[in-house]
């Protein structure tokens, strides 16, 4: 079976998956930022403390998410180049 990626274009990515790994991680980034999920952000759009046990506080922090973002980023852009 072949790919619908052409040998150049592979060759492209893995010589620039850094990046390309940081500008998905830029769109993700923005996306949450726009989308503004309630675990991350509070009713008035600001940011949710971390911390457990009160209703304003959450388990998944501005700088957690970050960090989860971008390793899922290269992660993807890893996977994307087969290993």
């Amino acid at each position: 079976m072949s790919s619908i990626w052409s040998p150049e274009i592979i060759h492209g990515i893995s010589t620039y998956r850094m990046y390309i790994a940081i500008v998905l991680f830029l769109m993700a980034f923005y996306a949450m930022h726009t989308w503004k999920p309630t675990i991350i952000y509070n009713k008035s759009g600001m940011f949710r403390p971390f911390g457990v046990g009160h209703s304003q506080t959450t388990i998944l922090p501005i700088w957690l998410a970050t960090m989860y973002l971008a390793i899922l980023s290269y992660l993807a852009v890893i996977w994307f180049l087969g290993g």
